[in-house]
């Protein structure tokens, strides 16, 4: 038997949902605004006329380092699963000496926040 959902309770979730993602909304409804009409009192819901000029010189200021950030990550992800791939395999597949404590000492490292780890860049 299928218990049937009542109907207040779909109400309530799209009540919900729409106040969560109105932010969301009004950050892309402010960043198509021209300049000029932001302070505007009432504000316009929909960007009547709307710009992209914001998009179009954030990404022609930013393209640059935008491209080295993406080449830099790529060549990180590709580095870690060299390295890590055959480390996986062999704690997984081959059960070396001392394979569990090192499997646990790696679980506790991933037990730690990374801001944790991000405390040394600034002290």
């Amino acid at each position: 038997m299928r218990a049937r959902r009542s109907w207040w309770k779909t109400v309530l979730g799209i009540v919900l949902t729409a106040i969560m993602l109105f932010p969301v909304y009004w950050m892309i409804n402010v960043s198509l605004t021209k300049t000029s009409n932001m302070r505007k009192s009432p504000p316009n819901l929909i960007p009547i006329d709307g710009t992209i000029s914001g998009y179009v010189s954030v990404f022609h200021n930013e393209l640059p380092y935008l491209g080295t950030s993406l080449v830099v990550g790529i060549g990180v992800v590709i580095l870690t699963v060299a390295l890590s791939a055959p480390a996986a395999f062999s704690l997984a597949k081959l059960n070396p000496r001392g394979g569990q404590p090192i499997t646990f000492i790696m679980l506790i490292a991933q037990m730690i926040p990374g801001i944790v780890m991000a405390m040394g860049f600034y002290a």
